[in-house]
């Protein structure tokens, strides 16, 4: 490392720090057309889910990975191409930590051919986390707005029952998504069909902010068209 030509000044505002999220929740609730409303942006869509974007103006550029080799490939692509884009959405992590496993699996069977290829074990589950917790940190160390988008999940404490929602990827993951992330959202619909963003942790849910002054509940509404990034990316800039 260079250190005279790495070091620089603190940034002036939020708006040049680009802060990386985690934005969770459950099938349906518009983590992705939520997202799409991010700047200049490249959406890898993992899993298929980009259908709803239908809805909005946006036109972000798609890439469709099927594996890890072909997400680190992205990867290197855009290290190389960082003025391309101003945003970068992996959709889903949760998606990615499933590619993770997998191919850990089927790395153990060819090393051991007895070894049930239907049958994750502890070790495969170890790797597979080690492998994403890898793949997050080289985007998050991307010059621009990172989102991973995940699924939610319900963890229960087995001394106290309390229930806690948080990403749906393995303990080792969350951890590390807890460390390097600016910002982890929760993204809920009431009966109502309002959408609310939850920026804060409490007793039942996961979340976080770290940069900017935002309230513990964002209320978006029920319009579409009011369920966007860029509105929240403004107030975290005015703050």
């Amino acid at each position: 490392m260079d250190v005279e030509k790495e070091m620089h000044d603190m940034e002036e505002n939020f708006s040049d720090m680009k802060p990386t999220f985690a934005i969770y929740g459950d099938v349906g609730v518009g983590k992705t057309t939520f997202t799409s409303y991010a700047p200049n942006s490249l959406l890898i869509d993992a899993e298929g889910g980009r259908a709803s974007i239908a809805k909005t103006p946006n036109s972000p550029k798609i890439l469709e990975p099927e594996n890890l080799s072909d997400l680190g490939e992205i990867y290197l692509w855009l290290k190389a191409n960082q003025d391309k884009f101003d945003s970068v959405i992996i959709d889903t992590l949760s998606e990615v930590e499933k590619w993770a496993v997998e191919e850990s699996i089927q790395k153990a069977v060819k090393k051991d051919p007895t070894k049930d290829k239907d049958l994750a074990t502890r070790s495969d589950y170890k790797k597979g986390g080690t492998k994403v917790g890898r793949v997050a940190r080289m985007f998050r160390n991307l010059d621009m707005y990172t989102f991973f988008l995940l699924h939610e999940r319900s963890d229960k404490d087995d001394s106290t029952g309390a229930v806690k929602l948080g990403p749906k990827v393995m303990p080792s993951v969350m951890s590390d998504l807890n460390g390097f992330t600016d910002i982890i959202f929760y993204i809920e619909v009431d009966d109502s069909g309002n959408r609310k963003i939850r920026t804060s942790p409490n007793r039942k849910i996961r979340a976080k902010h770290r940069i900017g002054e935002l309230p513990n509940v964002i209320d978006l509404g029920t319009e579409f068209k009011d369920f966007r990034i860029d509105t929240v990316l403004e107030m975290i800039n005015n703050s």
